[in-house]
């Protein structure tokens, strides 16, 4: 018993290191019905020996069912995205003893997944976006808030309003936009393309958190926007009034 455990053991690590080797016959999308097929016209016979899901492998020895010059067999699980690999043995061109060989399809939730030129443009997008978000932070970062003041024998002054806070606040606000953009296609390409689920739950939650932080942000930006607005209009009228507006008397 501890012997055909230990084969079963030995034989499952060998069926994931050639799952990463081999190039998957077809995509197919998640939670529907899907047939593991076997192309062997000379066969008269073959067997499917195991199938290794994402989670773990299940060894058996069932008969595939031939259609001309196919053999199939029913996936018995399909709801695991990720990479299926199945074993079949049979007695290709009468061999003897029969042979094993390895096939493997790929599971996601939509049916296919990112090849070079989508991943290209994906990169592409991507990467003008953190361009963009880089590009506005950055003007958050420099530019200062304050109005312009100056010391007077009353104390401190506003003597201009300057636009400076409003293009501190706003590139802040756009860059916090571009950012979530970022993190919504990510999220995206992992919910519909990448098989690891601790992953995947990782940036769903940081994408759900970064949105509802989203809802906050624009409505404080609403409001101070407004007051900073009201506070600018009643300074610039003593400005306007007496040359400068005391801060004591605001």
């Amino acid at each position: 018993m501890i012997n055909k455990t230990f084969v079963f053991l030995l034989l499952g690590i060998l069926l994931v290191n050639n799952a990463s080797a081999l190039d998957c016959w077809q995509t197919f999308e998640q939670d529907t019905k899907i047939e593991l097929i076997q192309k062997c016209p000379s066969c008269s016979y073959v067997n499917i020996t195991s199938i290794s899901y994402p989670n773990g492998t299940i060894f058996f020895n069932e008969l595939m069912t031939k259609t001309d010059t196919n053999f199939n067999y029913t996936l018995p699980d399909s709801s695991q995205r990720g990479r299926v690999l199945y074993s079949t043995i049979g007695d290709k061109n009468g061999a003897n003893p029969p042979l094993l060989e390895d096939l493997c399809i790929e599971i996601t939730k939509t049916g296919s997944i990112i090849r070079k030129p989508e991943s290209n443009f994906y990169f592409a997008i991507m990467f003008a976006i953190l361009l963009l978000f880089a590009m506005f932070l950055t003007i958050f970062i420099l530019t200062p808030f304050e109005n312009k003041k100056e010391l007077t024998r009353e104390g401190m002054a506003i003597t201009k309003i300057t636009s400076g806070k409003y293009v501190k606040l706003i590139s802040l606000w756009i860059a916090y936009g571009f950012f979530l953009w970022f993190i919504t296609i990510i999220n995206g390409i992992s919910n519909n393309y990448i098989f690891f689920e601790g992953l995947r739950s990782m940036i769903t939650n940081l994408h759900t958190f970064l949105s509802l932080i989203a809802y906050g942000l624009n409505t404080f930006m609403v409001f101070f926007l407004i007051l900073l607005t009201w506070k600018d209009i009643l300074w610039n009228k003593d400005i306007r009034d007496q040359g400068r507006a005391l801060l004591k008397e605001l």
